[in-house]
């Protein structure tokens, strides 16, 4: 294997550099370890010092498990993920799943296929070559949207400090168009009592919806922040644990199959399947509800990181939020036609709310234990059709024109128009 595939520097990888070439701020890998002298050497170094040092005892990749490191490596894949003092012995069929002699008996008691990991790995050949590459192109993936996530987390403190500081400002008018002076002390006593019903109704509802919302929406991106780093971290620890037990049958079978796992787990949280999807057949799916006055009419859909559904019914004015076995668990009216929809968070949807004449709004809905919620709105002086966000910023179509929005409300810039088409 390649220096080239050694792209991290870790303590675990470089153990089994060539030390002649690390010396010389290359990084190549070793071939051969020296007992006597304690030195690893790659096919290029070891040349001359075969001729030099013809009596010390050296070991091939053929035995591996006298190299410095591997006890390391060996330990780290061969613990049981369920029973952490336990070695790793087979492999269950039926569920896919790495045991220790504790998990056979417990687990996997009735299940009818469980065999020996030496078995199975003489059996099923391991390509390491090809799960390093794999992991190397996820690896840069996760970075990417972990690095997406936290400017996401920037731009929602700042949408909703802003959406808070508006919302404040506007009961000050109210409570100032209120605060009128009055001879009549019944009217102003009254005038207190409306005064002091609105304060108490702002701070219990209106702030603590605010916040409840920004919190769970910070969560939600939290919790993807998390995952991302964990992964990462896993992956980059099976990536360096693959380049040291080289062609070793029983490892790289057990470091396939965890791999297997982690690489599943990163792939949902990046929101591919890893998988060719061949279509088999079409299923119809009923979701027309009660309160539906016509035909539904789908015309935008989002699917959120834990598989459920959001669609866009133009004809009914609603977003309707589905669950993973694509049942209606919820849903909410619009004030005006819906034309589009997209993900603005994990956990919250834009949409684009036109009637042509005077009406131009961008409606926020957020998903929050399996209902939903609107939130604030943008006003608009122009048309709005299409929506779409990246990295924070809103990118909205009218018929002639495509402007960039923050998340706030701001217009940052016109970013193409087209004078010479007919407005309609």
């Amino acid at each position: 294997m390649g220096a080239s595939v050694s792209a991290t520097h870790s303590p675990m990888v470089e153990a089994f550099c060539c030390i002649s070439c690390k010396e010389r701020n290359l990084q190549k890998s070793a071939v051969i370890y020296c007992e006597t002298c304690l030195r690893l050497y790659c096919k290029k170094c070891v040349i001359p010092y075969s001729q030099l040092f013809t009596k010390h005892l050296t070991c091939g990749r053929g035995d591996i498990k006298k190299w410095p490191g591997f006890k390391e490596v060996e330990d780290f894949l061969m613990k049981c993920d369920v029973h952490e003092d336990k070695t790793l012995t087979h492999f269950c069929h039926d569920h896919s799943q790495l045991c220790c002699s504790d998990c056979v008996v417990t687990i996997h008691r009735q299940c009818t296929r469980v065999t020996q990991i030496s078995e199975c790995s003489r059996q099923k050949s391991v390509d390491t070559n090809q799960l390093s590459l794999y992991i190397q192109s996820i690896l840069p993936q996760l970075k990417s949207l972990k690095k997406n996530q936290k400017i996401s987390m920037k731009s929602s403190q700042k949408t909703y400090r802003d959406h808070e500081q508006n919302v404040i400002e506007q009961m000050r008018q109210i409570i100032n168009s209120l605060c009128v002076n009055s001879e009549n002390a019944l009217e102003q006593e009254t005038l207190n009592v409306q005064i002091i019903s609105v304060v108490e109704g702002f701070e219990k509802c209106t702030l603590k919806e605010i916040k409840t919302e920004f919190i769970f929406i910070k969560d939600s991106i939290s919790l993807i922040i998390t995952d991302c780093t964990r992964l990462q971290n896993e992956l980059t620890h099976f990536h360096e644990s693959i380049q040291i037990i080289f062609d070793h049958k029983e490892l790289s079978f057990i470091a396939f199959i965890k791999c297997e796992q982690k690489i599943a787990q990163a792939l949902k949280v990046l929101g591919q399947s890893g998988k060719v999807l061949t279509a088999r057949g079409k299923y119809v799916h009923d979701v027309r509800i009660l309160s539906d006055s016509v035909k539904c009419s789908v015309t935008s859909c989002c699917v959120l990181p834990d598989g459920q559904v959001l669609l866009l019914d133009q004809s009914n004015r609603k977003v309707k939020l589905l669950n993973q076995k694509y049942n209606v668990v919820s849903h909410c009216d619009l004030t005006d036609e819906p034309l589009d929809m997209c993900l603005t968070t994990p956990s919250e949807v834009a949409v684009t709310l036109e009637n042509i004449i005077d009406t131009h709004e961008i409606q926020f809905i957020a998903v929050n234990q399996r209902q939903l919620h609107t939130g604030r709105k943008l006003q608009l002086q122009h048309k709005c059709i299409c929506v779409a966000h990246h990295q924070g910023d809103l990118f909205i179509c009218s018929y002639t024109a495509l402007y960039k929005y923050s998340l706030s409300g701001n217009q940052v810039s016109t970013l193409y128009e087209d004078l010479s088409a007919i407005t309609l």
